[in-house]
C-alpha cells in the first residue's frame, strides 16, 4: 500500500485513502473512514462531482455493501474516477 501511495503521490495525481475502520485509518497519513467520506459526500442528499483521480480503499473486503453501493454511486456519477 505505501508503494501505490508514494507512486500516486511522485506522479502528482490526486487521492483519498478510505478505511473501514479508525484503526486502520491511523496507520496511513490523511486516511479516512469510509463512513465519513460517503456521509460527507452526500449529506446534500445527492451524488457529487468530486475532484480526485483516485480512491485508494485499504482492506476492501471489510467495507459494508451499504457503503459499496454508495461509493459505486461516485464511480458512475464521475468520469475522472
Amino acid at each position: 500500500m505505501k508503494r501505490v501511495l508514494a507512486e500516486l503521490d511522485a506522479r502528482g495525481l490526486s487521492y483519498v485513502v478510505l478505511c473501514p475502520t479508525h484503526c486502520s485509518a491511523r496507520i496511513h497519513k490523511d486516511a479516512r473512514t469510509v463512513a465519513s467520506f460517503v456521509h460527507k459526500m452526500f449529506a446534500r442528499g445527492r451524488v457529487p462531482r468530486v475532484k480526485l483521480q483516485y480512491i485508494v480503499i485499504d482492506e476492501a473486503y471489510n467495507v459494508s455493501t451499504l457503503h459499496w453501493t454508495a461509493l459505486a454511486q461516485l464511480f458512475l456519477a464521475n468520469e475522472s474516477l
